[in-house]
């Protein structure tokens, strides 16, 4: 269920409201990506976004009914200043960049700066879109690690709008980080974290993907290694045999 406007349902009729920001640059796809989230289409040619579109979608997520408010800000500058009003009450943000236009990643610090400002310490996730151009792509996967890094981002992941790629994935991740850290905590069950530790797990998640590379050569050298030592034994085996 979903829709666009203002919030018709009640939120006592919800176990949780969650209001999601979709910031960056009008370049960078945030309506195209909504839209296929909450309708299942890519929709063409879509109109510059004026100051804000409010969608909505209801979700689910361990028997608990969820509404997803997202709201579309405009990416043109022109439109900053109206950014700190709306970042007020969010619970997370989406910083979305076209990885084939190098200037939708470059403003990744404005963006950040003014969530954290006005919106405190929400979980933030970097979103590249476009994610089916990958020969045309104009940032590196490590630029997008080394940024998640350095401005202490929840985690990053690739989209496509036009195919779909990711997206369900996108929105199933924040639904359940923000679950994690909203649920109702739950003496012997559940220990409750500082804002600065609940979102390393995601952090770690990143890293492990940026190391795939060094843990693949590590477990390789080590299966030969192993390998050498059975061959070893093998031989002295058959030489001891053939001895006696």
């Amino acid at each position: 269920m979903y829709s666009k406007g203002s919030q018709v349902n009640k939120m006592s009729n919800y176990d949780f409201t969650w209001k999601i920001m979709m910031l960056g640059d009008a370049d960078a796809e945030k309506t195209s990506l909504t839209i296929r989230y909450i309708s299942g289409f890519f929709l063409e040619n879509l109109k510059l976004t004026i100051g804000v579109d409010f969608y909505s979608k209801t979700t689910s997520y361990d028997d608990k009914k969820i509404k997803l408010q997202i709201w579309d800000f405009g990416g043109e500058e022109r439109f900053r200043f109206l950014l700190h009003q709306y970042c007020k009450g969010a619970n997370a943000a989406f910083f979305l960049y076209n990885i084939t236009i190098p200037h939708t990643f470059e403003h990744l610090p404005d963006w950040v700066q003014i969530i954290r400002e006005y919106a405190g310490d929400i979980p933030i996730l970097l979103v590249g879109t476009n994610a089916h151009l990958q020969r045309q792509r104009a940032i590196t996967k490590e630029q997008d690690f080394q940024a998640v890094r350095m401005y202490n981002l929840s985690g990053f992941l690739e989209v496509s709008a036009l195919t779909g790629y990711n997206v369900e994935e996108l929105f199933d991740n924040i639904t359940e980080l923000l679950f994690d850290r909203y649920r109702p905590q739950t003496v012997n069950k559940f220990v409750r974290i500082s804002t600065n530790e609940w979102n390393r797990p995601f952090l770690r998640k990143s890293e492990e993907y940026f190391d795939s590379k060094s843990l693949l050569l590590k477990c390789l050298n080590w299966i030969v290694d192993k390998i050498r030592k059975i061959v070893k034994s093998i031989k002295y085996v058959i030489r001891t045999n053939l001895r006696g």
